[in-house]
């Protein structure tokens, strides 16, 4: 979701989904994470933040 805010900030929140395996001999395990992220006005990432990170 994006979200253009009156300061010229975009505000954007989204999900992904990923898999890690801590070696190579492991099988890969998924996880879903929640970021959200600011975009100044001249388009150069402010911030990141991972709001959740869960195992599935």
């Amino acid at each position: 979701m994006f979200t253009h805010n009156q300061n010229g900030k975009t505000y954007v929140d989204f999900s992904m989904l990923y898999k890690i395996r801590q070696a190579e001999t492991d099988d890969w395990i998924p996880y879903s994470i929640d970021v959200s992220m600011v975009i100044d006005e001249n388009n150069k990432i402010e911030r990141i933040v991972e709001r959740r990170i869960e195992k599935l």
